[in-house]
């Protein structure tokens, strides 16, 4: 897993990596540019929180002045976490980590490769604006927002082919 906090340039990239393994029966490929090292490797849940945490702090001592949203943070998948920590640890690290990227008027996306029906879904989104649900349909990929907790969507909007 690797957690981003990026810029416009390769100077504002901070790369956080803790363990390799995926959720159980998920397929999933994970690349990062051979151009860029990781900086930090971390072996527990705390570190990994400590570490997005002063990349965080970095960028915004680094920076003249920030532009909304200019801080992102982005995991790539929670399975690795999930797999070796409870999920109210998990719970916890997220709430954790989606308040300071908040407070750096930032923004932060995690990736949850599992069914959306699966019951740690609910309490995963709970930190989050909107869930992202993707699907292939027909063999075009879709996606649906959802926000309010459910109660509103966008329905499935079919992504253009480029």
């Amino acid at each position: 897993m690797s957690q981003h906090v990026d810029a416009t340039g390769p100077d504002a990239l901070s790369i956080i990596t803790h363990g390799t393994r995926a959720c159980s029966g998920a397929t999933t490929t994970s690349t990062v540019s051979p151009a860029v090292d990781p900086s930090t490797v971390v072996g527990t849940l705390g570190d990994l929180g400590i570490a997005i945490t002063n990349a965080v702090d970095a960028f915004e001592a680094d920076a003249d002045v920030l532009e909304p949203g200019e801080v992102r943070v982005g995991i790539d998948s929670l399975c690795p976490l999930l797999e070796e920590y409870d999920h109210r640890q998990v719970f916890k690290f997220l709430h954790l980590i989606n308040g300071r990227t908040q407070e750096a008027d930032g923004m932060a996306h995690s990736h949850l490769p599992i069914e959306r029906d699966a019951r740690i879904v609910p309490t995963l989104s709970l930190p989050f604006d909107v869930v992202v649900e993707m699907r292939e349909h027909g063999g075009n990929y879709q996606e649906r927002w959802v926000i309010n907790d459910g109660a509103d969507s966008s329905g499935w909007l079919s992504e253009r082919p480029e």
